[in-house]
């Protein structure tokens, strides 16, 4: 934290651009923007699994593998429940290099060395047989850009299906909650570069809101109530739905619907629809 800014305090952003989305942020939380960046490390071995696949499934019979390369364990697991849910039959390869974050933080961000590290794990992931590609850390957001004009298959972003739902969608105010500094910058950058491509003329207003003490909390529940108030005080009190801006937040997402009463959007769900929508054609006829 920085100044006077305390845990527990929550930032706002709110700009209104004729052709998509802005925002501007106070001094304390560009501090915490400019001065906290974020990433992953490799492991020597992966684990492949097949879930169970459902009688008349469209699919059984070649069910496509998707590699999710992950810099946690808990975003693992969360990206895991939201493929069981919505492309059961599926195969998921789990890739965890648990050193990028901290190694990103030493280096001052995502520089070069980072950046070419990551496309070797889409590379690794590419080569062997994966039919999509999904990073579950939104700090590597950038390199997914990179990643398109050398492969073909589909590669995405942690939460930009998300993103792409939300534009598109009926929605004109929503507000992103997030537990983590970087994490705002990140989804404020992507929803600005696609509100421009997806809405034109449309504008869209957006509140974002930040609860560092929701990155701690013991429960979904307990999650769910910082994130509640760091929405009530940063002027999201009108919104229409809310984003979570983490993976991590993903469990919290029932009980912060409840405490609203607004539709609460998680970017592995919506990556799972994505990627059975793109892999499997009788999914999205």
């Amino acid at each position: 934290m920085t100044g006077a800014a305390r845990p527990g305090r929550f930032r706002r952003c709110s700009r209104v651009l004729g052709t998509g989305i802005g925002a501007t942020l106070c001094p304390a939380v560009v501090n915490r923007l400019t001065s906290l960046p974020v990433m992953l490390r490799v492991t020597p071995r992966h684990r492949t699994s097949c879930a169970a696949r459902p009688k008349g499934s469209p699919v059984r019979d070649h069910p496509p593998l998707i590699a999710m390369i992950h810099a946690v364990p808990t975003s693992a697991r969360i990206a895991q429940d939201a493929f069981a849910q919505e492309f059961p039959e599926v195969r998921l390869w789990n890739l965890l290099d648990d050193r990028l974050l901290d190694d990103a933080r030493a280096a001052g961000g995502l520089d070069t060395h980072l950046r070419r590290r990551m496309l070797r794990l889409i590379e690794h992931a590419v080569e062997g047989g994966a039919q999509g590609v999904l990073l579950t850390c939104s700090s590597y957001g950038d390199v997914v850009d990179a990643a398109r004009a050398r492969w073909t298959v589909p590669v995405l972003k942690p939460d930009e299906s998300m993103f792409h739902a939300a534009l598109t969608g009926p929605y004109d105010r929503f507000a992103i909650a997030a537990s983590t500094p970087p994490a705002v910058s990140a989804a404020l950058a992507q929803l600005d570069a696609l509100s421009a491509r997806l809405r034109p003329g449309r504008p869209v207003r957006i509140a974002a809101a930040l609860s560092e003490p929701a990155a701690t909390a013991a429960t979904p529940r307990e999650t769910a109530r910082h994130l509640a108030d760091a929405l009530r005080t940063c002027g999201a009190d009108d919104v229409q739905a809310v984003l979570l801006a983490q993976y991590s937040l993903a469990p919290a997402g029932p009980a912060l619907s409840e405490l609203l009463g607004l539709p609460v959007l998680d970017g592995a769900v919506a990556a799972a629809r994505e990627l059975r929508g793109a892999l499997v054609p009788q999914a999205s006829a």
